[in-house]
């Protein structure tokens, strides 16, 4: 992490565009997130890509979910397709903590296709992804239903089996008492 900073900051003196840009959002950290808390959408956006990644700040994924809801929540186009692949595929690594959840992914990517301030580009890769969402959706509930018949098929197999062996039972000749050996002795 030290190092990968220091790099950073050489490079930032050598003249490295990428470098000068991560040390400007380092030295103007605590105004990112005055102005995240006072809500403005690009500082919560581009503070909670920091904290997804861990780029700058320590990796915080409840802060990167948060700020980035919010800035989504506010219009923030970018954001809310970041939030739409979180909730696709678990973006930043973090599918455990944020499982797939396709409502949640179909919400903000459907906000992307309707947000009047998305570029065609970002609206035809929400699109994408809208579909991408209603394929596993469907193949979610072709799933539900093909568990569903498995069990109505394992319950009818056990009613079946249990009257199966009452009406064997039922042909059977009846038990003959047998005597118990205290009997049979004498």
């Amino acid at each position: 992490r030290v190092s990968e900073a220091l790099s950073k900051v050489i490079g930032a003196k050598r003249g490295n565009s990428d470098a000068k840009e991560w040390l400007d959002r380092i030295k103007n950290l605590p105004n990112y997130i005055d102005a995240a808390n006072r809500g403005d959408t690009n500082a919560q956006y581009f503070l909670g890509i920091m904290y997804l990644t861990g780029d700058g700040v320590p990796k915080n994924t409840a802060k990167a979910m948060d700020l980035l809801r919010k800035a989504s929540e506010q219009g923030h186009v970018i954001a809310q397709y970041y939030m739409g692949l979180i909730f696709l595929d678990g973006l930043g690594g973090i599918a455990q903590a944020y499982k797939q959840e396709y409502k949640q992914a179909f919400k903000y990517l459907t906000l992307v296709c309707e947000n009047p301030n998305a570029t065609d580009e970002l609206r035809s890769e929400a699109s994408k992804k809208l579909a991408v969402v209603e394929e596993m959706k469907a193949a979610q509930l072709k799933t539900k239903s093909n568990n569903r018949r498995r069990v109505l098929f394992l319950i009818v197999s056990i009613v079946a089996l249990y009257v199966a062996l009452m009406l064997f039972s039922a042909m059977l000749p009846p038990k003959v008492p047998t005597k118990n050996r205290a009997e049979q002795q004498t």
